[in-house]
């Protein structure tokens, strides 16, 4: 089960992204040929899927899918922003920092619907137990990144977000949310989550129903 599992969280993260990166050939034909490179590529990707894979290996195919997924998302952005990576701990730029802000607040929603059905959190499949992580939740976040990343591309492409929301100071490093852009933000990221909780909610259910019935998650 646990190994089962993992392969699914993964290709249902791969396969989110290259969906989301199709949906851009007609809004960015400028870019067109960026992203349909991109989602050929993913989509031979998740041909190893069926093939057996190891949990190393599956480790080594998410990374070279998020590498492919990563170069294509960058170029959504306009330059002045300075993404051209991911980066954490701490994030570089304006977009990372939304990104990892929005995954931090997913992840704990994640841990929300988990504890809520009785589940333990900090037992993962995917992400090996660490101490003082929420591994379980870890694995289910995998699956909804793509929603993050759909979340802050609308939220600088319509203009609710600018360089001049963030800030970086001497006492810590990297770019943060400037206190105005909290004002802007926070009250949107309510919504946000209203919008995607049935999805999550359902998704956490059937994970727990897959454990009582000990039958795998099937990747469709």
């Amino acid at each position: 089960f646990p190994v089962q599992f993992s392969k699914n969280i993964v290709y249902l993260k791969i396969s989110s992204q290259m969906d989301f990166i199709r949906e851009q050939i007609n809004l960015r034909t400028d870019l067109k040929k960026l992203f349909l490179d991109t989602t050929n590529t993913l989509e031979e990707i998740l041909k190893n899927f069926e093939k057996k894979i190891s949990s190393d290996s599956l480790r080594g195919i998410e990374g070279g899918a998020a590498s492919v997924y990563f170069n294509a998302y960058t170029k959504l952005f306009p330059p002045e922003l300075n993404f051209n990576k991911r980066t954490r701990r701490p994030p570089e730029d304006p977009v990372n920092a939304m990104l990892s802000l929005c995954y931090t607040i997913l992840h704990f929603e994640m841990v929300r619907e988990i504890e809520l059905i009785g589940l333990d959190p900090t037992i993962g499949y995917y992400h090996n137990f660490e101490y003082g992580r929420e591994s379980l939740a870890c694995d289910f976040v995998e699956p909804f990144r793509v929603h993050v990343d759909r979340f802050v591309l609308k939220l600088f492409k319509d203009g609710t977000l600018k360089l001049s929301d963030f800030s970086k100071d001497k006492e810590r490093e990297g770019c943060y949310l400037a206190k105005e852009g909290r004002a802007k933000f926070y009250p949107l990221q309510f919504n946000w989550l209203d919008s995607i909780r049935v999805e999550v909610r359902s998704f956490v259910r059937s994970f727990a129903r897959s454990i009582i019935d000990e039958e795998d998650l099937i990747c469709d």
